[in-house]
């Protein structure tokens, strides 16, 4: 399990994050339009850490 997180923390760094636009209403995603994030946030890996943690206490 913690092999996973840090392949999926580590892959933060390689694959730019997006997102899909919503409709009017703003439940349903629509799959035609997506862009990229200006800003990028990789998780570091005491982050991921960190996020583990506050994720078990929840």
């Amino acid at each position: 399990m913690v092999g996973l997180l840090l392949v999926v923390t580590l892959l933060t760094y390689i694959i730019p994050a997006g997102q899909y636009a919503r409709d009017t209403a703003g439940n349903i995603l629509t799959d035609d339009q997506f862009s990229y994030l200006d800003e990028q946030t990789p998780v570091s890996i005491l982050d991921m850490l960190m996020l583990l943690m506050d994720g078990l206490i929840s």
